[in-house]
């Protein structure tokens, strides 16, 4: 979307985690029981869907939260993700829970830098739904190039059609960040499935930006009575978006079998206020 001359530039999902490290931080001392009801239901799967694995690969680990609990139910977890600062609070994490038998870095943007059939195990908790669809294919192939014959793989992604149903097919809210004013716009669609999320940072002294302060009022986030067309050059400081691919029941579990994973099961979980999908399949 182009508006007023404003060009928005595409980022990676992995970049907008990258300037927010603290989107997912969740992890806290005191184990499973620390944790929220929906973290702890979570981890609980990822648990029971790979423990005794020898080595488990937790590709898009974020800031650590599942594999952090996952690790001490298997031989050695290595944790890989694109943005540097979500590593570098992962190995905080692990610190701060004494895990000894995992280790993180960064990597995944350009392909899984590990050998054919390295990990009997591989998790990927939300991170194919920060994806478009050109890298989430391109990611399946590697994930199933490094797990070995017979290794286990488990996902978790929100389910497409619980979003739409609850959300509808846009959105338009304001939002104050640590970065400043945000304006966002989300469009969704069914077909295909995909979501783009456009962002604007918005000049706190420009006309708009008084304007999105007195919808804020006393408050961080409301809805968005101002149009994109609204907006100026003068007023923004900056505009970017990202598109990513999204699952419903049956392109999830497609989506794995295509890659030619087997043996593939899928459960509905109510996690976070929403609906997710958990498969685990067999290499």
């Amino acid at each position: 979307m182009v508006s007023g001359g404003i060009q928005p530039r595409r980022i990676a999902g992995w970049e907008f985690f990258n300037n927010n490290p603290d989107t997912c931080s969740v992890v806290r001392p005191g184990g499973l029981e620390a944790l929220g009801e929906g973290d702890r239901r979570v981890a609980e799967s990822f648990i029971q869907a790979l423990k005794g694995c020898r080595r488990v690969l937790d590709v898009g680990c974020g800031s650590g939260f599942p594999g952090l609990y996952v690790a001490p139910s298997v031989g050695e977890l290595v944790g890989v993700d694109a943005a540097p600062n979500m590593v570098s609070q992962a190995r905080k994490n692990c610190e701060l829970l004494g895990v000894q038998n995992a280790s993180f870095q960064v990597g995944g943007a350009e392909g899984l830098r590990f050998s054919d059939g390295e990990f009997d195990g591989a998790m990927l908790c939300g991170l194919l739904e920060s994806m478009d669809w050109g890298e989430v294919e391109r990611m399946m192939r590697d994930v199933y190039r490094v797990v070995s014959a017979g290794g286990r793989v488990a996902a978790l992604d929100q389910d497409w059609d619980d979003v739409l149903g609850r959300k509808g097919p846009e959105e338009a809210s304001v939002h104050l960040e640590k970065e400043g004013i945000v304006l966002r716009f989300v469009r969704r669609s069914a077909s295909p499935h995909l979501e783009r999320d456009l962002r604007y940072l918005i000049r706190r002294d420009s006309p708009i930006g008084r304007k999105v302060v007195e919808e804020l009022k006393e408050g961080k986030e409301a809805p968005a009575t101002i149009r994109a067309d609204e907006l100026s050059p003068d007023s923004v400081l900056d505009a970017w978006y990202t598109e990513s691919a999204q699952f419903d029941r049956e392109t999830f579990r497609n989506l794995f079998m295509s890659t030619g994973f087997r043996s593939v099961g899928l459960d509905v979980m109510s996690v976070w206020g929403q609906r997710a999908l958990f498969l685990l399949a067999l290499r």
